[in-house]
C-alpha cells in the first residue's frame, strides 16, 4: 500500500477522543458568536477553523469534512439525549453529568423505549456547550406513532378471532392516570366486542388516550 493510500485509509477510519471533541465544541462556540452557523450546520470558513485549531492544539490533521461528520453525529447524539433529559421525570445531574430519574421512571421510559437504556450510565460533559450549539434545531420527543403503531398491529392480528388482546389493553388502561376499576372493566367489555374501537384507542398517543376512552364511554351509555 502506498504512503497516500494509507494515509487516506486511516482518515477515513478516524477515531474522535474528549479531547478533540473538547477542541471542536469551543471552536464552534466561538463561531457562533461570529455568525457562523446556517441551518443545522456550519459555514465551511467554521470548520476551515476547527481543522486548524486541532492540528495547533492536538497535533492533528483533521480535514473540514471530517469535522463536518463529527458535528453531525454530536447534533444527532445531543438531541437524542435531549429527549431523554426532557421527559418527564428526568433531568441532568450537574455533578456527575448524567441523565437521572427515580428508578421506576427510568423503567417505565425503557419498557416504552428501549433505545434510551444506553443513556442511563453515559456521562454527557458536553450537555450544556451542545445545547447552546444546537439551539433551536428541531427535536421532536419519542416517536410514539411507530409504538403505538405496533400495539395496533398485535391488536390487528386478533380481528375476526373471539375478541381481542385483552392483556395489552388492561395495560393500557391502567397506564391512565386516575382511572377508576369500574371504568377499566366497563372499557374491556366494551372493547371485547368492539375491535375497531380497541384498535383506536391503542392508536392515539398516550396524552389523548384518557380523552378517547371517555368519549368511547360517553357514546356507550347514549346509544
Amino acid at each position: 500500500m502506498t504512503p497516500r493510500k494509507e494515509e487516506r485509509k486511516q482518515r477515513s477510519y478516524l477515531k474522535w477522543d474528549g479531547k478533540m471533541d473538547m477542541v471542536l465544541i469551543s471552536t464552534l462556540m466561538g463561531q457562533l458568536h461570529s455568525g457562523q452557523k446556517i441551518g443545522n450546520g456550519w459555514t465551511l470558513a467554521a470548520y476551515n477553523k476547527t481543522s486548524i485549531n486541532l492540528h495547533k492544539q492536538i497535533g492533528l490533521d483533521v480535514t473540514s469534512e471530517q469535522c463536518k461528520t463529527r458535528w453531525k453525529t454530536l447534533r444527532s447524539n445531543h438531541l437524542d439525549a435531549k429527549k431523554v433529559v426532557e421527559s418527564d421525570g428526568f433531568w441532568l445531574d450537574e455533578k456527575t453529568h448524567m441523565v437521572s430519574a427515580e428508578g421506576v421512571v427510568w423503567k417505565d421510559l425503557i419498557e416504552r423505549y428501549p433505545a434510551v437504556k444506553n443513556y442511563r450510565d453515559k456521562v454527557l460533559p458536553h450537555y450544556k456547550e451542545l445545547d447552546i450549539l444546537v439551539g433551536t434545531d428541531l427535536i421532536t420527543g419519542f416517536d410514539e406513532t411507530s409504538n403505538n403503531q405496533q400495539e395496533v398491529e398485535k391488536l390487528a392480528s386478533n380481528v375476526g378471532q373471539p375478541q381481542p388482546d385483552l392483556v395489552l389493553l388492561e395495560k393500557k388502561l391502567k397506564d391512565i392516570p386516575n382511572l377508576t376499576k369500574d371504568e377499566i372493566l366497563r372499557a374491556l367489555f366494551y372493547y371485547r366486542e368492539n375491535d375497531a374501537g380497541a384498535r383506536g384507542f391503542l392508536a392515539v398517543s398516550q396524552d389523548l388516550k384518557r380523552s378517547y376512552l371517555r368519549r368511547e364511554l360517553s357514546n356507550m351509555m347514549t346509544n
